[in-house]
């Protein structure tokens, strides 16, 4: 019995929205580890979880494809630790903080350039060695965490007689008897001491004090969450992704009525693998929306401003890419991918970038984590959103998610009342 083509393109997707669930629901509990047992627990654990869910891989065949199903979620439960640990390590810089913390976004967000070397290893050499090689990534992994990161987390600010003490130096010590408890309760009171100079999160965002109900109820976090996940942005990302093959061929159709279906999946296929390379090399946007956020900080020391000036453009560029889509023109298409990219990167790194600015560094994992598992909501949306484009069609769903995308101005103007009120009070 022949599969229908919507069966395929269906099947495709659910393997698109697990792994999507899977990344994004553990990160929650990654989150939760990492600020409450630092570094080094919080990347073993998904060092090892990593490791595990490739060898899963590595070791499952088309008879029993039981290692690849749970293989791949696993992965994503693995990388979603690592991920979380990896943002502390912009604390130690001063002046570039933001870029910094947005290019760990956007080496996250060029995974296709990983996935795109995978595949061109899996063609010469199976998929059994292929994911045992890859897995020696782990074993560098292991030893960044051992003998180069520090134990705990990396506070911000960073106080003067912190001390970066590895998993390696700390059993080092342990075993001479020396009182590295002591020097971890210094590091706390001074990171105490060199807190806010105001109130709650406004002065310096670092209080010891603030809790992570009174962050996680803060009128600017949760319109963040919205914003970021639940109404459009990663919605518009997700989408995008899953359905750009589709979308290209309806606007090929639309633009040239006497094109054959021969001919639209031929252009269809060169221009997917352009968009392929355009997604790999999104490591090099990422660090835009940072470095617009740290001139201004360096120029106003304002992080509201900063904030506000990174949310507007990012729905600007949401906006400009959502109408560049349901365009009725090819080359525009092009335009689109390189929009789209830009968008994602600034989607992500905005929302990342208010956490570590705004809220207190020993929240970050807990707030990172919860954004994470709301943007679950996403993946969801877009079942529903392809589901409705078997009946409309890719163009009319895009119309009006485009539409939507005008309404995301709602954050934007959020953020621009948290800065007159801090003005206010200043």
């Amino acid at each position: 019995m022949a599969i229908s083509s919507f069966t395929k393109k269906y099947e495709l997707l659910k393997i698109f929205k697990n792994c999507s669930l899977f990344f994004a629901v553990p990160a929650l509990f990654a989150g939760l580890i990492f600020d409450r047992f630092g570094t080094a627990v919080s990347r073993l654990i998904g060092t090892f979880t990593f490791a595990l869910g490739l060898v899963l891989i590595a070791f499952s065949t088309p008879e029993e494809p039981l290692g690849l199903q749970i293989g791949v979620p696993t992965t994503a439960i693995g990388s979603a630790f690592l991920l979380t640990s990896n943002f502390q390590l912009p604390n130690i810089y001063e002046s570039g903080r933001t870029a910094a913390l947005n290019l760990f976004n956007g080496a996250l967000d060029s995974s296709a350039l990983t996935a795109l070397i995978l595949l061109t290893v899996y063609k010469m050499l199976g998929m059994k060695l292929t994911f045992l090689i890859y897995g020696i990534t782990c074993v560098f992994q292991l030893a960044r965490t051992i003998f180069q990161l520090p134990h705990d987390n990396i506070p911000f600010p960073v106080p003067a007689n912190w001390k970066w003490v590895t998993p390696f130096r700390r059993a080092k010590q342990l075993r001479n008897n020396q009182d590295v408890f002591h020097d971890l309760e210094n590091e706390k009171m001074v990171s105490s001491e060199t807190s806010s100079e105001e109130s709650s999160l406004d002065k310096k965002g670092h209080d010891d004090d603030v809790t992570f109900k009174a962050c996680a109820t803060r009128r600017i976090y949760i319109s963040a969450n919205l914003f970021f996940v639940k109404l459009k942005n990663l919605f518009s990302v997700y989408w995008y992704l899953a359905s750009v093959g589709g979308s290209i061929t309806e606007t090929i159709r639309r633009s040239d009525e006497n094109v054959t279906s021969e001919e639209a999946l031929e252009l269809t296929d060169q221009m997917t693998t352009v968009f392929g390379v355009i997604q790999s090399l999104a490591i090099f946007l990422a660090p835009i929306n940072g470095i617009i956020i740290d001139q201004v900080l360096s120029k106003t020391s304002n992080k509201y401003l900063a904030i506000l000036i990174s949310a507007t453009c990012c729905n600007v560029l949401g906006v400009t890419f959502s109408f560049l889509e349901v365009a009725n023109s090819v080359e525009l298409q092009y335009v689109t991918m390189v929009v789209s990219a830009l968008h994602r990167a600034f989607t992500f790194s905005c929302h990342t970038a208010l956490i570590g600015i705004l809220f207190p560094h020993h929240h970050f994992g807990k707030l990172f984590g919860v954004s994470q598992a709301f943007s679950a909501i996403a993946s969801f949306m877009v079942d529903y959103a392809f589901r409705l484009e078997h009946v409309v069609g890719f163009y009319q769903v895009n119309v009006w998610t485009a539409f939507t995308q005008v309404a995301m101005m709602y954050h934007p103007i959020v953020c621009y009342l948290e800065y007159r009120q801090r003005l206010q009070k200043d």
